[in-house]
């Protein structure tokens, strides 16, 4: 019988196979390490190591294209994922307040749809700010109305800072953005820029004024915005699908443990219950 794997294993599996492969390609120059610091390093990931992403299979996002927004219905820029410290969601959200103050309150909307641990310190603040009228919470979302909400959306946002581990980390966000043809913004990480290629709109330094500024010229521009969205399309059906990050994920282990026969690519359990949300892994 073929294997089939859950999003939950697949992470974990990434997890795992990011570790071994790390130990196995950073050992043997570890030496080099006092001469030549993060540059040895940030080379040696160039030149050593395999990208593997986490993200949707090509068969978990609805297929044909993205329903039609209402023309009443404000335009709207979504969060989606996790809440917590590292994750920066209150820049998301002070980029809302300088939106507003750039073009107006009516039109456009920031839906955060997500839970963690910053999540009643964000609540406080939009109500500190005066912003429930722009920003709206949905909580937990489970694997259809994640896809209902990113096929009605117009942006994605991605409001993480630069890290050492958000540079060189794909968030499943933002790949989950992709899947649905969905534009995104923002700091111009160097996975980030890798994953996404001109399917984003990357900022310098990820302030919330910069984030405004750019979704702001976005939300008028709606023949780069389909630009952007066929880009994002292509991308994830070429290159970010699950499907195609199992053959890298194979494709090293061979390297590593050679074995005789073919190996066949997991996928996904058909009807299996999804996780209350998808891209609760960043």
């Amino acid at each position: 019988m073929k294997r089939s794997i859950t999003r939950r294993e697949r992470s974990l599996t990434l997890a795992g196979a990011a570790l071994c492969l790390g130990l196995a390609a950073f050992s043997p120059p570890a030496t080099a390490m006092g001469a030549g610091g993060t540059d040895t390093v940030r080379s040696l990931y160039d030149t050593l190591l395999t990208t593997m992403r986490n993200g949707p299979a090509l068969g978990e996002v609805a297929a044909g294209p993205a329903a039609k927004p209402d023309e009443e219905a404000p335009k709207r820029i979504v969060y989606l994922g996790v809440i917590n410290v590292q994750d920066h969601v209150d820049v998301a959200v002070l980029a809302a307040e300088r939106l507003a103050e750039r073009r107006g309150r009516a039109g456009w909307e920031l839906v955060v749809a997500g839970d963690g641990e910053c999540l009643a310190d964000l609540r406080r603040l939009v109500d500190e700010r005066g912003l429930a009228d722009v920003v709206r919470f949905t909580g937990w979302l489970n694997a259809d109305e994640v896809d209902a909400l990113l096929r009605t959306a117009t942006i994605g946002i991605q409001p993480d800072q630069r890290t050492d581990m958000a540079d060189l980390s794909t968030m499943a966000k933002t790949v989950e953005y992709l899947a649905r043809g969905l534009p995104v913004v923002a700091l111009g990480l160097r996975e980030t820029r890798r994953s996404a290629e001109e399917a984003a709109l990357y900022v310098p330094t990820g302030t919330p004024d910069e984030f405004a500024e750019a979704l702001d010229k976005l939300l008028d521009d709606d023949a780069r915005l389909a630009t952007m969205g066929a880009i994002a399309v292509e991308r994830f059906r070429t290159t970010l699908a699950w499907e195609h990050q199992a053959e890298a994920y194979i494709t090293v282990w061979r390297r590593l443990v050679p074995t005789a026969g073919q190996a066949t690519i997991p996928q996904p359990r058909s009807g299996e219950p999804q996780r209350r949300q998808s891209t609760a892994d960043r």
